[in-house]
Formats: structure tokens, sequence, C-alpha cells
């Protein structure tokens, strides 16, 4: 069964639930770089990978913003981040 949410340890030392991607995130990531989702998720610049990740903490830390994500993916937790992000893409 697939999971609602996923819990991912941040470049703070602070775990965080991440909603699972949907439609409506995936649009607003496809808009912001006008490609597709495929795309994107080919060679995921840091950039996309953000916008990723911000979508996907908003609905539970509704304050949050790109610097605030771009000080959260350090190189120590982006291996976990992009298995987590495949798994909710496959």
């Amino acid at each position: 069964s697939k999971k609602e949410t996923y819990d991912v340890l941040l470049g703070d030392g602070q775990t965080y639930t991440l909603a699972v991607l949907n439609a409506n995130m995936m649009d607003a990531i496809e808009d912001e770089y006008d490609k597709s989702w495929s795309e994107l998720f080919q060679n995921a610049r840091m950039k996309v990978i953000k916008s990723m990740l911000l979508q996907m903490l908003k609905p539970k830390y509704p304050d949050i913003d790109m610097d605030k994500v771009g000080v959260l993916v350090n190189t120590n937790v982006l291996p976990a981040l992009v298995a987590i992000i495949t798994d909710m893409s496959k």
C-alpha cells in the first residue's frame, strides 16, 4: 500500500513530515519551470528538488519558503530526499 506521508530528517536535524506529491503540486512545479514532470525529473536541478520539497512541506508547514528549504536541503540529506521523491513517483 502507498504511503500518505513520508518522514524525512532534514538539514537542521529535525524530522519533517512530507505530503505525497499530488497533481496540484506537480502542476505548480511544471508551470514554474515550463517543462513536463518527466522532463523535470530526468535531470532534476537543485532548484527543482527545492521546489518539490517546498510543495511537499507546505501542507503541514504553511509558513515555509524557498530560503528555508534551501537550508534544510544539504548534501547529507539529499540522497534520502531523492529516494523519497523517486518512491512517490513510481
